[in-house]
C-alpha cells in the first residue's frame, strides 16, 4: 500500500523533489535454454535457437537457403522463426521484448 502510495506522488531526497514512478522487474531470462528464471552462465538446460527454437546455440543457426545463405540472420527470409520462450512458440525470435510469455505472470522455469 506504501509503495502504491509512492508511486503516485513524489518524494524529497536531500532536499530535492523526485517523481516516482512504477516499475516492473521481469525475471531473468536465459540466453542458452531460453528458460525464465536464471541466466545462461548457471544454465544446465540444453541449448536452444533464440531464432528458430532449434536444438543449438542460437550462435550456430544459419540461413537454409543453400544456394545464396543470408549472412545477416536478422534480415534473413529464410528461416522461420519460432520463440524459445516455453510456454509461447509464437513466430517471433525469443529475444523479442513482446513475447507473450513474459507479458503473463507465468512461474519461474
Amino acid at each position: 500500500e506504501l509503495a502504491g502510495q509512492l508511486v503516485a506522488s513524489r518524494v524529497v531526497l536531500n532536499g530535492i523533489l523526485h517523481r516516482t514512478e512504477h516499475i516492473t522487474l521481469r525475471p531473468p531470462k536465459c540466453f542458452n535454454c531460453f528458460r525464465l528464471g536464471h541466466i545462461a552462465r548457471y544454465c544446465d538446460h540444453p541449448p536452444a535457437c533464440g531464432n528458430c527454437a532449434g536444438p543449438h546455440y542460437t550462435e550456430e543457426c544459419a540461413c537454409p537457403h543453400t544456394s545464396a545463405p543470408c549472412t545477416d540472420l536478422s534480415l534473413c527470409p529464410h528461416i522461420t522463426l519460432k520463440c524459445a520462450t516455453p510456454g509461447c512458440a509464437a513466430p517471433h525470435r525469443a529475444t523479442d521484448h513482446s513475447c507473450p510469455a513474459l507479458r503473463r505472470d507465468s512461474p519461474l522455469t
